[in-house]
């Protein structure tokens, strides 16, 4: 025997319209959501251990302790020096409950290199995973004239899972944070930081993209 059932609206009890897991239905793995952050004009940022570069910002969580993939694609200078040693460089991860924020000790560190990198890490980041993804004491770059590391467009690819255990309804933000012995450029060249000016031929879109994943 076969049995039909139709309706014209479903609502959960609070008479909003149901999720699939308010369904019963089983979700682990699912994607509930996506939140992205594209960066696509020129920052340049002078000598700093903590700049908040990225951040995707005000992402509420549609279910309890889910998981997040942290997708980074960043642009960045090379840099036209005889001696890049001088600017050693790292960018580091963390996320933030509530509201966003431009101090460093609010964040929660993630998905750092393991080792010792003390004197790369993002000054003032929580918790004990504060290291870098990405490190380097002399970067990518090279002396010249009229071309070269000028007009180099660099990039850095990164992806994550963390879990922070935060409750459905949480306010969450997540951020790439970066420590710069020199100054950096994002989404640009190191002509944009030598001119002051933009250099059309020369750059690319930096994006942080976030997934929240169902537990």
């Amino acid at each position: 025997m076969t049995s039909i059932l139709k309706v014209s609206t479903i609502q959960n009890t609070a008479g909003a319209a149901p999720t699939a897991a308010d369904l019963g239905l089983n979700v682990t793995g699912s994607v509930l959501q996506v939140k992205s952050f594209n960066q696509t004009s020129s920052v340049t940022y002078s000598a700093s251990s903590a700049h908040k570069i990225l951040e995707v910002s005000g992402l509420v969580t549609k279910a309890a302790n889910s998981k997040f993939l942290f997708w980074v694609n960043l642009s960045h200078n090379g840099y036209t020096t005889n001696n890049a040693d001088l600017f050693n460089l790292s960018f580091t991860a963390g996320y933030k409950t509530g509201a966003a924020s431009s101090t460093a000790s609010d964040y929660t560190g993630f998905g750092g290199r393991t080792g010792a990198q003390a004197a790369y890490e993002v000054s003032g980041l929580s918790g004990s995973d504060t290291n870098p993804f990405y490190n380097t004491d002399v970067p990518e770059g090279q002396s010249t004239t009229s071309y070269g590391s000028n007009y180099f467009t660099l990039q850095k690819c990164q992806v994550f899972e963390v879990s922070p255990s935060v409750a459905a309804g949480t306010t969450i933000n997540f951020a790439v944070w970066a420590h710069c012995n020199g100054y950096l450029v994002i989404s640009g060249s190191d002509y944009f930081h030598q001119s002051g000016t933009n250099n059309d031929y020369n750059g690319m879109v930096s994006t942080l993209l976030v997934q929240e994943i169902a537990a």
